[in-house]
């Protein structure tokens, strides 16, 4: 199965599409879609970690990272998929714009025009939107409104890496962490003023991954071991996390290539094709009303 089809990409869009330019695109969305699955198999891991971490329960652990690759794997899907909305198309004009097909539909009386012929009608119309430019520029005041939805999401994408980054550094590093924990445990151990500290400290911890279960402990110890190699470290990982929205906003074989064309296209069909049916019905059951006034009158 091609990778795309995992995060709601629609392989029969590109039917109609030259098999070349079919291949390249399915190439493209595949190294997207491979790009967010990296980051969702980071935030299980990393949930995994700080669940094992915390509740200490295999079980927990896998439900509770399952769970978060869900809402990262829906996440990214919203986020990625509302960049590829025509929006940077000349069919996106036409999408929002029914001029055209107004036109068309004046001349035809829609009550006596079965929904075949309706659909055959969109169809047709459809069909020589496709010699339309894929590409447009884009005025300042729409351009304003998505840089400022871009930024949002690179503020969200931000607090989601630096939150699962420090789950796999703690995995990385556990040994090194470890090791202080031991030092701390003795001399915990060694002056009884302390034994408030115990409860931080597994029993018979040796062949567990954390040897203690406070999360901000591991995580105090893993900030002062690492110092300022940890922003480094910090930095790659947001760079993992920003890559699928910075290709599917700056690529314009994503932004403006076939497989958008052809999805702005669908939605031009479905949209147009429900409103004509919708009109038809209405205007038949407003002449039904008409005359019933007609009639009590």
């Amino acid at each position: 199965m091609a990778a795309f089809h995992l995060i709601g990409f629609d392989k029969d869009l590109l039917a109609k599409v030259p098999k070349d330019i079919s291949k390249r695109q399915i190439l493209v969305y595949n190294i997207l879609s491979i790009m967010i699955w990296v980051v969702i198999l980071i935030c299980v891991f990393s949930s995994f970690v700080y669940s094992q971490l915390i509740f200490d329960n295999l079980i927990i652990s896998i439900s509770a990272a399952l769970f978060m690759g869900f809402i990262i794997h829906n996440l990214y899907k919203l986020f990625v998929i509302t960049t590829l909305n025509g929006s940077k198309i000349e069919l996106g004009k036409v999408q929002k714009n029914k001029e055209s097909f107004n036109e068309t539909f004046s001349k035809i009386d829609l009550e006596n025009t079965s929904d075949e012929a309706i659909a055959l009608e969109i169809y047709k119309l459809k069909e020589i939107l496709r010699v339309i430019p894929e590409y447009q520029k884009i005025d300042n005041e729409r351009n304003g409104n998505r840089l400022l939805t871009l930024f949002i999401k690179i503020i969200i994408i931000a607090i989601i890496s630096f939150v699962f980054s420090t789950g796999l550094e703690l995995f990385i590093f556990r040994s090194k962490i470890n090791e202080v924990v031991v030092e701390i445990k003795s001399r915990i151990n060694e002056n009884e003023s302390l034994y408030h500290w115990k409860p931080f400290f597994k029993e018979n911890s040796e062949s567990r991954t954390f040897r203690t279960s406070s999360l901000l402990l591991n995580i105090n110890i893993l900030n002062l071991g690492l110092g300022n190699s940890k922003y480094l470290f910090d930095i790659l990982i947001l760079l993992v996390f920003l890559m699928p929205l910075y290709v599917s906003t700056t690529s314009k074989e994503i932004y403006a290539g076939a497989y958008i064309k052809e999805l702005v296209l669908k939605e031009i069909y479905i949209n147009n094709y429900h409103y004509f049916t919708t009109e038809k019905y209405c205007r038949s059951i407003n002449r039904v009303n008409d005359n019933l006034i007609i009639k009590t009158t």
